[in-house]
């Protein structure tokens, strides 16, 4: 045997075992793709939450989680006023997510849909004061 031929045929197996460059890059890409698409998928859903909801609170003016929830129970009638206003209107005490508290502390969350529901909201706010900080989110 010619050893022209030895080394052909040594060098096409070890060819043949080894993926190609282009195939591996391919299964990288796809690999990645599909990764980000499922990030993508749970930041969207709130599965992951994107920021510190603390961030647009007030930490340090924040009542208490135990008066802010006195003070819901205590304006009953506006918060059904205020949940009266549309179909979209949510109101719920939450648990401040404030860094470095060593007390536990709240506030009130208003959810709403449209800007028909902000404004009625709005004015019935300007008529009470509930005695807890109040966050407007909308939906």
């Amino acid at each position: 045997m010619n050893p022209t031929s030895i080394n052909d045929s040594v060098a096409s197996d070890t060819t043949t075992d080894r993926p190609s460059t282009k195939r591996t890059i391919l299964v990288a890409a796809i690999a990645f793709a599909v990764a980000a698409a499922a990030a993508a998928a749970t930041i969207i859903s709130g599965i992951i939450p994107m920021g510190r909801s603390h961030e647009s609170l007030p930490c340090n003016d924040l009542t208490s989680y135990q008066s802010t929830q006195q003070a819901y129970d205590g304006y009953r009638t506006v918060i059904d006023e205020l949940e009266s206003v549309g179909d979209d209107v949510e109101v719920t005490v939450k648990h401040a997510d404030c860094p470095a508290q060593s007390q536990d502390v709240g506030y009130i969350e208003v959810v709403y849909g449209d800007d028909a529901e902000q404004d009625g909201i709005m004015t019935i706010l300007e008529g009470n004061d509930l005695g807890a900080y109040i966050a407007l989110i909308r939906r």
